[in-house]
């Protein structure tokens, strides 16, 4: 990310991680990574001390850390979510907003959107298959005894892995209702006049067609929904470090201690 050299005064005033609310590290730190990754001398101006915390926190990944800061999200995962993020909120608003009586030329931005998302889709697939640990997000034992206990009934269960049941669940949520658009999206294709294809209104039969939209419909009010419920639990006080750690990549030693199980999950930098 390229920063405004105007903007170093700002990293500077901000000072150390420790001087300031936590909320304003990650703004700190990405202004003072970012100039320094850009060849800025701050050694030059008698900052020496702050000129090494900076060059320390600028990695290879695109995450901004200092050595008391573990990975949670690297770079490009960072980047493939938001990536599906503006994908999705675009096709639901070029989907959605013409329905509620606003006009505009919503069908080339649509589908291109859709064809943008199907491929992100596919790489997140594939990266998760062969060189992250799907594993991961598998619905354990442990994960429902933590969800029993939470409603009060039994006894409690152990902390979280990376994932908590509510995030495991909500993955999976998506999945469904992004594939189930995705695959629909893609047979509807077949209406429209593209660069690349000619329209074949008759691929599908009238009841094959109704059946194709009707999923599709389905899928976007369930992507809705999820939004809503997704971003009403991030910006709930006690998740907020998970929102900083999808943006600059990093939680806390103490945030790992008292969400999650150390023993389930091992951050790269704690290892």
């Amino acid at each position: 990310m390229l920063v405004p050299r105007a903007l170093s005064g700002i990293a500077i005033s901000l000072g150390s991680e420790s001087s300031g609310p936590v909320w304003l590290a990650p703004l700190s730190l990405s202004f003072a990574a970012a100039n320094r990754c850009a060849g800025t001398t701050l050694a030059a101006l008698n900052f020496d001390s702050l000129a090494l915390s900076f060059a320390r926190s600028c990695r290879r990944d695109g995450t901004f850390m200092t050595e008391n800061h573990l990975i949670r999200h690297r770079f490009l995962s960072r980047l493939s979510h938001w990536l599906m993020a503006i994908s999705v909120l675009t096709l639901l608003a070029t989907g959605l907003l013409p329905v509620f009586g606003i006009k505009f030329t919503w069908l080339t931005i649509h589908w291109i959107a859709g064809l943008l998302l199907t491929a992100l889709v596919a790489i997140h697939i594939v990266r998760a298959l062969l060189f992250q640990n799907p594993g991961s997000m598998w619905i354990s034992v442990r994960d429902i005894q933590r969800g029993i206990a939470a409603l009060g009934i039994g006894r409690s269960g152990s902390r979280p892995g990376k994932y908590t049941l509510p995030q495991k669940l909500m993955h999976h949520a998506v999945a469904l209702a992004g594939l189930t658009a995705i695959g629909t999206g893609l047979l509807m294709l077949r209406k429209i006049d593209t660069p690349f294809w000619s329209r074949d209104p008759y691929f599908l039969s009238e009841g094959g067609w109704g059946i194709v939209y009707s999923l599709h419909d389905l899928a976007s009010l369930t992507f809705v929904t999820l939004i809503i419920l997704h971003i009403y639990f991030t910006l709930q006080p006690g998740h907020l470090f998970y929102l900083r750690s999808m943006l600059v990549g990093w939680i806390t030693p103490e945030e790992l201690e008292a969400h999650h199980d150390p023993e389930r999950w091992t951050p790269p930098e704690a290892k």
